[in-house]
Parts: C-alpha cells; sequence; structure tokens
C-alpha cells in the first residue's frame, strides 16, 4: 500500500526505559515505564496494524543509548526489530565531552548500543549539538561546535543507517535552553550552518 511504503518502522514510545532509569528519575526527565510496560503496548500496537498495510513493518523503541546497555532492559530489545538509539556527547557531562572528545563518545556510545542490541540493527533517532545554551562540563553550545558535530558525525552515518537528527526548528516563540535548532527558533529554509557533506 501507499501508506506502508511511506512508512520505515513504527517506534512505540521513547526515552521510557531512560526516565524510567535512576539517572531519568534523578534528572526529573519525567515518567518513564518499565520493560513489561513497553513491551505490552509493543505488543498492542502489533495487534492493531496485523491485518493492515503496516503489519510488515518494523518494530522499535526508541531509548537513550544507557539504556539499551542496561541488561534489565533486555525484554524490549527482545520485542523489537530494531533499537532506536539517542545519544548527546553534549550530555555526557561526567566525561571530558569537549567539542574534540564529542565523536569518540558518540561511537563509543553506539558501539556499546550494538554490542547489545543482539545483532538487531540500530537507528540513529536522535542526536545534535546545541547551536545555544550552557555549557554542559566541557561541552560549549554554539553554532561552530554543532557544524563540526554535523561534519564528524551526521556525514559519516547519512546513507549508511537511519538518521533522525535532533531537530529543524527546537522551539517557537521562545528558544529553549540549550537549543539544537538547525535553523533556529524560527522556522526557515536557511540552516544556521552548512549541511552539506
Amino acid at each position: 500500500s501507499d501508506l506502508a511504503d511511506a512508512v520505515i518502522g513504527i517506534s512505540v514510545g521513547s526515552e521510557d526505559l531512560y526516565r524510567n532509569s535512576p539517572i531519568g528519575i534523578e534528572a526529573n526527565a519525567g515518567y518513564g515505564a518499565d520493560p513489561q510496560t513497553i513491551v505490552s503496548y509493543i505488543d498492542q500496537v502489533k495487534q492493531v496494524v496485523a491485518n493492515t498495510g503496516l503489519a510488515n513493518v518494523p518494530f522499535g523503541h526508541v531509548d537513550t543509548w544507557t539504556a539499551w546497555v542496561n541488561g534489565s532492559n533486555q525484554a524490549v530489545i527482545d520485542a523489537v526489530d530494531w533499537l532506536g538509539f539517542d545519544g548527546y556527547p553534549y550530555f555526557q557531562n561526567t566525561m571530558a565531552n569537549s567539542i574534540e572528545d564529542a565523536q569518540s563518545l558518540f561511537w563509543q556510545s553506539v558501539e556499546a548500543t550494538r554490542g547489545a542490541s543482539g545483532g538487531k540493527d540500530v537507528w540513529i533517532t536522535e542526536t545534535g549539538w546545541p547551536v545555544s545554551g550552557p555549557q554542559s562540563n566541557l561541552a560549549v553550545a554554539s553554532i561552530a561546535n554543532a557544524k563540526t558535530y554535523w561534519d564528524e558525525i551526521a556525514c559519516a552515518l547519512i546513507d549508511q543507517v537511519n538518521v533522525f537528527w535532533y531537530t529543524l526548528q527546537d522551539a517557537s516563540p521562545v528558544t529553549p535552553s540549550p537549543s539544537f535548532g538547525l535553523v533556529g527558533s524560527t522556522l526557515s529554509d536557511t540552516p544556521l550552518f552548512d549541511l552539506s557533506c
């Protein structure tokens, strides 16, 4: 069907395991869910689409890389066809996380997630570097650093795996802090930096 041809995957949930973890709770990240609840939701959505054009679309769940490497979340890995990886070296503020360290931190976390995936595909569902905002340990939010991160990470990923960059426009009318918007807070067709690879 036309719809099935337009859908590359169905994600059930986003960062629920992280929010339910000690790190997420400490960060006041909001409500999360335990692995069994997420598996139940995945099963429910699969039942809903079972007799539709979406029946053969691969299912995933999106979460932080730290959630995927936590063995207590194995039931979710077992229930999905692909793992959605959210990773932000900017926020890894207990480590050396300058823009010079970002590429290494990113790939370490991707490889750790791949190691936990049981051979399932890992999609990059969220990553980016803020164009503005506070310093996070050694990570400085700036357009120049966002451009460096794009060149080193996005350009290496595009055409290799499914990638969803965070984010085109962060918010409007108030710019959040940090802000990751590639076009700033005002929707535009002109990015803040050159996106060519």
